[in-house]
């Protein structure tokens, strides 16, 4: 496997793997929750700085369509938690998860351009 194969493979494992991550937190009940110190806001913004990172990595040509992929995917798991009884909807939360998928893929593309 050459090393661009490489980094594709492993910045696409990273994506899922952030994506699925993401998706448990938050959509599990509270208690099954991983604990954190920061505000929620910073937890959500670097959740979604994480994932909005590895999918521009995955899709460098992309990059746009993939920023709005993840912010679409900060909508998405906003509104999938009024299918639980454990967690609410904010639009301020998604709002958080929103700019943190942008810093993300703004930090990849930066990143891309050395």
């Amino acid at each position: 496997m050459g090393h661009s194969m490489l980094a594709e493979y492993i910045s696409r494992t990273m994506a899922v793997s952030a994506i699925l991550f993401v998706t448990f937190a938050t959509l599990a009940p509270l208690r099954l929750r991983p604990r954190t110190v920061a505000h929620p806001h910073f937890d959500r913004a670097a959740a979604f700085g994480i994932v909005g990172f590895f999918v521009v990595l995955t899709m460098p040509d992309h990059s746009v369509v993939a920023g709005m992929a993840v912010t679409f995917g900060a909508a998405t798991s906003e509104l999938l938690q009024k299918l639980t009884s454990t967690r609410h909807a904010r639009v301020g939360d998604a709002v958080a998860k929103a700019i943190g998928a942008w810093a993300g893929a703004l930090v990849a593309q930066l990143i891309l351009a050395l």
